[in-house]
C-alpha cells in the first residue's frame, strides 16, 4: 500500500555510486526518522527510485540528513503556496560551482522542466537563476555582488519559499533573491541539489498562508499573550492584525499598518461601528521582504503591543468582557505567518 506521504528518491544509472551504497547510505540517513524505506527499479524515466514512507501518516514531510550527492527528493503535496524548504551545509575551500532546482518531475532522459536553477558560481562570484521548459533554457538572471551567503571555507543556510507571484531565497532572515514564476508552481514536486557541496540537512515546512486564524480557548483575559511571527510581502499595501470575537463580528483589537503612508492604525469595532483611531507611534517597524514579531498582552484594563521586542503603543480595552474575545486573525500582504497563543504554536 503506498502512503500518501511518500519521498521520492532518483539515482541515474550512469553514476559511479553502487546501488547498495546508495542504500546502505540511506538506511543511515533515515534510521531516526521512524520511516519504512522501499526500494523499487524502473527501466523508463527513473531508473533507480529509493522511497522513503514515513511510518505514520500524521507526519510531515521528514527533513534529511548529510544526503550523498548529487540528490533528488519529491516534494509532498508539491511545493505549493506558503511551502518552504531549507537547506543548510557547507562549501569547500575548492568548490567551483553547484547547483539546486526546483523540477517538474524526477525524470533524467529526456530531464525535467526545471522551474528554478539556482546555479552558484563561486569561481566567477555570482549566482544564476534560470528555468527550462522542453528541454530549452530561459533568460539567465544574474545576482550582483557576489554569492551571497555562499562562501567558501563557511558554512550556509537557505530557504526557498513559494509564494503567488514568485520564489524567494532568504538567507539569515533577510531576501537574497526573487524570482518570478515562469512555469506552473502547482507542477513542482522535485528537489535536487548537486556538486561540490556538502549538505547538513534539507527540512521541508508547511506553514500558514495569509489569512489564518487562531482560537483563544478562554478568551483573551488579563495576562494572556498572542504572537504573531511573519514576512512582509514586497510592495505591500497593508497589514491586518484582529483580535476579535469567533461568533460575531466584534473587533477588540484592530491593528492595521499602512504601508503608503507609513501609519501604525489601531481601532476597535463594537456594535457594527468603528471607533476612534489611533495613529501615534514612534516609529513604523515594518519593511518589506522582512520578517518581524509581533507580541500582544492583554494587561488589566488596555493591550500592550510590541514590534521586534520593542513597545510599540499601548491601546485602551473599549470590550467590558475580554472573555468573548477569543480569535486572532490575520491577513493582509504577508507571507509564512504563524501565531502563537500563550506560547503555543497554531499549526496549518
Amino acid at each position: 500500500m503506498v502512503s500518501r506521504y511518500l519521498d521520492s528518491i532518483a539515482y541515474d544509472l550512469h553514476s559511479t555510486v553502487t546501488l547498495v551504497e546508495v542504500y546502505k547510505t540511506l538506511v543511515e540517513v533515515y534510521s531516526s526518522t521512524d520511516c519504512t524505506l522501499n526500494l523499487t527499479a524502473s527501466m523508463e524515466r527513473d531508473p533507480w527510485i529509493l522511497k522513503l514512507q514515513p511510518a505514520s501518516a500524521d507526519e510531515a514531510q521528514p527533513s534529511v540528513k548529510n544526503p550523498m550527492l548529487p540528490f533528488s527528493m519529491s516534494i509532498y503535496e508539491g511545493f505549493q503556496v506558503g511551502k518552504s524548504i531549507t537547506i543548510e551545509g557547507y562549501v569547500p575551500t575548492n568548490a567551483e560551482r553547484f547547483h539546486m532546482e526546483l523540477q517538474i518531475g524526477s525524470h533524467i532522459r529526456p530531464h525535467a522542466d526545471v522551474a528554478l536553477h539556482v546555479s552558484v558560481r563561486l569561481g566567477s562570484g555570482c549566482v544564476v537563476c534560470n528555468s527550462m521548459r522542453a528541454q530549452r533554457w530561459g533568460r539567465e538572471e544574474k545576482t550582483g555582488g557576489g554569492t551571497g551567503p555562499f562562501v567558501r571555507g563557511q558554512s550556509f543556510g537557505v530557504t526557498l519559499i513559494a509564494t503567488e507571484e514568485e520564489i524567494q531565497i532568504v538567507s539569515a532572515g533577510r531576501p537574497y533573491i526573487t524570482y518570478k514564476h515562469r512555469l506552473p508552481l502547482e507542477e513542482v514536486d522535485t528537489f535536487h541539489i548537486s556538486g561540490p557541496v556538502t549538505v547538513s540537512s534539507i527540512r521541508f515546512s508547511r506553514t500558514l498562508t495569509a489569512p489564518c486564524s487562531a482560537l483563544i480557548p478562554g478568551g483573551f483575559t488579563e495576562g494572556k499573550t498572542v504572537l504573531v511571527r511573519a514576512t512582509v510581502k514586497y510592495n505591500p499595501d497593508r497589514i491586518l492584525v484582529n483580535l476579535g470575537q469567533s461568533t460575531g463580528p466584534d473587533i477588540a483589537l484592530h491593528i492595521n499598518p499602512r504601508f503608503r503612508k507609513k501609519e501604525f492604525v489601531r481601532n476597535s469595532l463594537l456594535c457594527d461601528a468603528w471607533g476612534e483611531e489611533e495613529r501615534a507611534a514612534d516609529s513604523f517597524p515594518f519593511y518589506p521582504g522582512r520578517e518581524f514579531k509581533m507580541l500582544i498582552r492583554c494587561e488589566r484594563g488596555h493591550f500592550a503591543v510590541s514590534v521586534d521586542d520593542k513597545p510599540a503603543f499601548t491601546f485602551k480595552q473599549r470590550v467590558l468582557r475580554m472573555a468573548t474575545v477569543d480569535q486572532v486573525r490575520v491577513s493582509g500582504d504577508l507571507m509564512l505567518p504563524n501565531i502563537e497563543v500563550q506560547g503555543v504554536k497554531v499549526q496549518p
